[in-house]
């Protein structure tokens, strides 16, 4: 793992005094900076630099180097109401003169908190994350990074969650104790949930978590989506009883977990998903900030989005163990003191699967809006395929043209 030089380390030490208010105005000079961390006055200099080309500074010829006057600033973000009240908190302290808005219309927004299936066609409206940074955050080592695919499209990311959960099964374990005082969460399977048909109904209570499902039985019958793996999914969804209420089994998120946990309103415990076909996936819910195309100033809008990475900012957006942090360290601090398993929250990250991007954008829109509105199973399975369908036409057309060279992206 390479280290982080010792001119980054400074001005990350800078900028977070700066964030703190530390400095008024005139920054330390270099010889100052050498004495206070015994390093070269070479590499002082080269923090001061990095600031400077930050933008969080400036240079003055013969006096020193100086704050950037502060810019006043309202940035706004369409999200839910709990991530842009956290943002809000984090941005007054980080970035001083900004002041974050949560609005409810695409068009207004310069931010967007996308969730795993957020419908949105990524590559038109958003600004992807530079790709040395992402290898950067790769080769620290601070990472989660089997999460960083969670918003690819192609060759970018678009977004890296401030935090996620491994979707899980909660269950009910006083009814569980009377069906199968036996039961071993981690042995469970397919042919178990078929088993348990036969002596609970319904066996998965879904409420809104039916796309979830969808997802998770499509990742595993297949790496890749393609119009066979989609009826293959459609298939085991009818195998089951399902219910949009209460059943033995339900979707659960380390969100939910905590969020059942403070409500105290029923007992449960967590299962990992089921082995299905020989495969165990663990779906992903996550929250992630992204920049759209359409806002101006772009540069300082994903250094917004990168600074949910920071640790003070991890632990800000998962306080009240709402969420898994994508820093390690920070995640570790998290896993204390539960009344939900989190060994299984914390083990299932091995086994999480974002499949979900080789979806096509128009696919994963209608299963999102299909499975929203509620429609009967044999309905949302026809407008699904069907989407499907013109997906595979239109990317074999596409190929045709690229092929004859007259294809232009």
């Amino acid at each position: 793992m390479p280290e982080i030089s010792k001119t980054k380390k400074i001005a990350a030490i800078l900028e977070n005094r700066i964030a703190a208010g530390i400095y008024a105005d005139k920054l330390p000079s270099d010889e100052q900076l050498s004495r206070e961390f015994g390093i070269a006055r070479m590499t002082a200099a080269g923090a001061l630099k990095q600031l400077v080309a930050d933008g969080s500074a400036v240079r003055v010829p013969f006096k020193g180097t100086f704050l950037k006057p502060r810019r006043e600033r309202t940035v706004r973000v369409l999200s839910g109401r709990r991530f842009a009240e956290k943002l809000a908190v984090w941005t007054e302290k980080r970035f001083p003169g900004i002041r974050m808005e949560r609005v409810a219309e695409h068009d207004a927004a310069d931010l967007v908190v996308l969730t795993t299936f957020s419908p949105l066609d990524y590559a038109a409206e958003l600004v992807p994350i530079p790709r040395d940074k992402i290898t950067e955050l790769e080769q620290s080592g601070r990472f989660f990074t089997r999460i960083f695919p969670t918003h690819r499209r192609g060759r970018d990311v678009y977004a890296l969650p401030a935090f996620f959960s491994p979707i899980l099964f909660a269950y009910d374990p006083l009814l569980m104790r009377r069906l199968a005082p036996d039961f071993d969460p981690y042995e469970l399977g397919w042919e178990d949930l078929l088993a348990f048909r036969n002596q609970a109904d319904p066996v998965l209570g879904l409420k809104d978590a039916r796309d979830v499902w969808f997802y998770t039985l499509l990742q595993s019958v297949s790496d890749h989506f393609d119009i066979a793996a989609c009826r293959q999914a459609f298939a085991l969804f009818r195998e089951l009883p399902v219910s949009c209420e209460s059943g033995l089994f339900s979707i659960i998120t380390r969100h939910g977990a905590a969020m059942r946990r403070l409500a105290r309103t029923e007992k449960f415990d967590i299962a990992p998903m089921p082995w299905i076909r020989g495969r165990r996936v663990a779906g992903l819910a996550s929250e992630s900030l992204a920049v759209f195309r359409h806002a101006d100033d772009h540069d300082l809008l994903m250094k917004i989005c990168l600074s949910t990475l920071e640790p003070d900012c991890q632990r800000l957006f998962t306080e009240n163990q709402y969420g898994i942090p994508l820093d390690r360290a920070c995640a570790a601090d998290t896993f204390t003191g539960h009344s939900f398993r989190d060994d299984i929250f914390f083990t299932e990250i091995s086994h999480l699967s974002t499949e979900c991007q080789t979806v096509p954008f128009s696919v994963r829109r209608e299963i999102r809006l299909s499975f929203s509105e509620e429609l009967a199973l044999s309905a949302v399975e026809e407008k699904v395929l069907a989407a499907a369908r013109q997906a595979a036409f239109e990317a074999e057309r596409n190929q045709h043209l690229y092929q004859a060279g007259e294809y232009c992206a």
